[in-house]
């Protein structure tokens, strides 16, 4: 049976760097107004009002610890799954739950939607969502810069993801614990999951998420635009990762061809007008994060 598309991300590195300094609303609210929104007005069309697409700026800000994790023999990888762990609370004691994501992405549609990722914690959540970013092509095997076109361009991968609420203290942290978690995951991998295994994990991320900002697409559909920043332990000190992404839920598992176009339009606008933020230094967040000698597998 084929799940429906639920939503599209289109997301863009950028270059930490030029964040550099504390995080704050105010320093995202001047990336918004500065940067962001001139490029909705220059390239996509007014609303019938005549007023901007743009809507609203970023007044959340959330600060999470992050983690992903794989079996030593990078298992879950190798098989094009990954598995996050995340902590809304960083003082949260090992006996409180934790949100577990596992994800199985790739580039064939099919097999994504059709696959069955069960899982058996507290509220499981299941979405399929497209994943859009530049086409890359990297420079080695496990390498991690990537070569970007030299126009801007598109690359879709789907995202099947299950998420759970689950206690995850260190003795839970085994392949055995995974399987129950996750009844379907054993049958979905390339190799057999290895029996009552050590999970091992990538370094502690510090997240720092800020939302609010948006962009109206037309026909109900609104992009909502995030700024992500990481920072990698142990000392957390040097901003290490900077994302702008925006997510559109669909109406009834579609997208309308207008609202479709200019978030094609509006993504491909920012690849060359924030081209001094862009970076290639990385294939994506995730690539960065995974345990050693997982990434690229």
């Amino acid at each position: 049976m084929r799940r429906e598309l639920d939503a599209r991300e289109y997301k863009l590195l950028l270059d930490p760097a030029k964040f550099d300094g504390s995080l704050s609303l105010m320093t995202a609210n001047d990336f918004w107004y500065r940067q962001i929104c001139p490029v909705i007005d220059r390239h996509l069309d007014q609303k019938k009002d005549g007023g901007s697409r743009a809507r609203d700026e970023f007044d959340r800000l959330e600060n999470r610890l992050v983690r992903f994790w794989d079996t030593p023999t990078c298992t879950l990888s190798l098989s094009e799954f990954v598995l996050r762990s995340r902590e809304t609370d960083p003082s949260a004691t090992p006996a409180e739950p934790v949100q577990l994501t596992l994800k199985l992405r790739m580039e064939d549609y099919f097999v994504v939607s059709q696959t069955q990722l069960l899982g058996t914690g507290r509220k499981p959540q299941t979405e399929l969502e497209e994943d859009i970013a530049p086409l890359e092509v990297a420079t080695a095997p496990r390498a991690s810069g990537v070569v970007l076109p030299l126009k801007p361009s598109v690359r879709s991968r789907y995202s099947l993801s299950t998420k759970v609420s689950y206690a995850w203290p260190p003795e839970r942290r085994t392949t055995g614990h995974l399987g129950t978690l996750f009844p379907t995951l054993a049958n979905l991998l390339r190799a057999p999951l290895p029996q009552d295994a050590p999970l091992i994990g990538g370094p502690e991320i510090r997240e720092c998420v800020m939302k609010g900002a948006k962009i109206r697409l037309g026909d109900g559909i609104t992009g909502e635009i995030t700024l992500t920043f990481w920072r990698f332990g142990p000392s957390f000190l040097t901003l290490d990762v900077a994302e702008v992404s925006f997510k559109c839920h669909l109406i009834d598992h579609a997208m309308s061809r207008e609202a479709a176009d200019r978030a094609l339009r509006f993504f491909l606008a920012i690849q060359t007008d924030l081209a001094g933020y862009v970076t290639n230094s990385h294939s994506s967040k995730t690539a960065q994060a995974l345990p050693a000698g997982c990434a690229g597998g």
